[in-house]
């Protein structure tokens, strides 16, 4: 979970989702940087980094 909180704390969110499936309740955030982040499971927090998103898909970007 370190990982995620010093991205965030370095970063500015872009989007966030909350989601559930089988392993319960996650979220998924993208960073300015466009960085994916993934929580499958907030009950058993494991953070997983995915590829990074060039930045072309995002031309125009509202920050949260």
């Amino acid at each position: 979970m370190c990982l995620l909180l010093q991205e965030a704390k370095d970063t500015k969110l872009i989007e966030a989702k909350i989601f559930t499936s089988l392993n319960g309740t996650g979220v998924a955030v993208l960073t300015s940087t466009y960085r994916i982040f993934l929580v499958n499971s907030v009950k058993e927090p494991k953070v997983r980094r995915l590829a990074d998103v060039p930045s072309k898909f995002f031309p125009s970007v509202r920050m949260l």
